[in-house]
């Protein structure tokens, strides 16, 4: 069977993935994750290598970032002049878009559907160059997707989605589940000059690897039913380091209440921690995933309860993983966030204060 590219005949080897032009070109097609021992290229094209309902999925995100690291990105024939193009449409912070853009020069080209600010491109042909401008909120082709149509398919497909596939970015503005306004804000002029009570919330990783997450401890003070953020620790910690920095923590800023998320290394810690008779260590489970128990404690947000610093070393991360939750690539701080509101709700609450001695050991 023949082929026909620009009026030139492309002949069938062996099967229709890989075909040879009648200069001795070859084109040839395999999928994500296969098999390209003793192959190379000049131009490698890398076409939607993820689906979007494996984006949430940290193992098949990791299998398609580590075929890319370990057998693709090695075979250009020419490391010099060789091109690798990447087309897809962004569906997590670090799908392989933004897995490669960490380490690599790339030149990155992004439409999105509805533009978020004005735009000016300068597209080159055979027949010259023409300016293409574009207002911000103006759809990318009003024609085929005016901004009705846009709007109806941001509502069926949520927020997420939307912002990912459609404006190529995985965390929309002002963030997604949690919108970053919510948080009311407080200065240390305006900050309760005491508390009713201080607890912190322990989200712990499973082991201490690079590719791990952090462990993580959100210190709380709570006034008159208001929740004030007032520190973030975030480590990588071996057991031994956790557990000094539970107690560390603790003495620093006071804490009546300390909750430990009880499972992996945090069950371990908690049944030490109560063997050497430390009181207000406290157990937590929850029956729901994080992204539910998360949505779970919004409304508490929303409804201005919550308090962040106006100014604070560790917030600008903290702000970008609330911001992009459950995409991020990181969600430890999140997780400890949303458990220490779950747990508070949980408490018999009163207009004034919160009673808080049925959890001492």
């Amino acid at each position: 069977m023949d082929y026909f590219l620009g009026g030139r005949s492309l002949r069938q080897r062996q099967a229709v993935n890989e075909i040879m032009t009648t200069r001795n070109g070859v084109r040839l097609a395999t999928s994500v994750g296969g098999v390209l021992t003793g192959r190379g290229a000049q131009f490698i094209i890398i076409d939607d290598p993820l689906k979007p309902d494996e984006a949430l999925s940290d193992s098949r995100r990791q299998s398609v970032n580590d075929w890319y690291d370990n057998t693709l990105c090695s075979r250009l024939n020419d490391k010099r002049t060789g091109c690798i193009i990447l087309i897809m449409q962004r569906l997590h912070e670090d799908d392989l878009t933004g897995h490669v853009q960490k380490p690599g020069n790339w030149e990155i080209l992004r439409l999105p559907a509805i533009a978020e600010e004005d735009e000016e491109h300068m597209i080159a042909s055979p027949y010259g160059v023409r300016t293409v401008k574009r207002r911000a909120g103006e759809a990318l082709d009003p024609q085929r997707e005016p901004l009705e149509i846009l709007e109806q398919i941001r509502a069926v497909q949520g927020e997420y989605n939307f912002a990912g596939q459609y404006q190529q970015t995985p965390s929309p503005s002002g963030g997604g589940m949690i919108k970053i306004d919510w948080f009311a804000r407080y200065t240390q002029q305006t900050r309760p000059q005491e508390f009713e009570f201080i607890f912190q919330s322990w989200d712990t990783a499973d082991k201490n690897t690079e590719l791990s997450d952090y462990s993580v401890c959100t210190t709380w003070g709570v006034s008159k039913r208001q929740l004030y953020l007032l520190n973030v620790f975030r480590k990588r910690l071996v057991y031994p380091d956790l557990k000094r920095a539970v107690l560390d923590q603790r003495l620093t800023f006071g804490a009546s209440v300390v909750v430990i998320e009880d499972k992996a290394s945090g069950t371990q810690l908690i049944q030490e921690l109560i063997n050497e008779g430390r009181y207000g260590i406290v157990g937590y489970q929850s029956k729901l995933d994080k992204i539910m128990r998360m949505h779970s404690v919004t409304s508490m947000i929303e409804a201005g309860l919550v308090y962040l610093p106006e100014q604070a070393n560790w917030l600008e991360v903290l702000l970008h993983e609330l911001a992009t939750f459950p995409r991020a690539k990181h969600d430890d701080q999140a997780d400890s966030i949303s458990q220490a509101l779950d747990w508070i709700r949980q408490r018999d609450m009163t207009d004034n204060t919160l009673t808080i001695s049925t959890v001492y050991i």
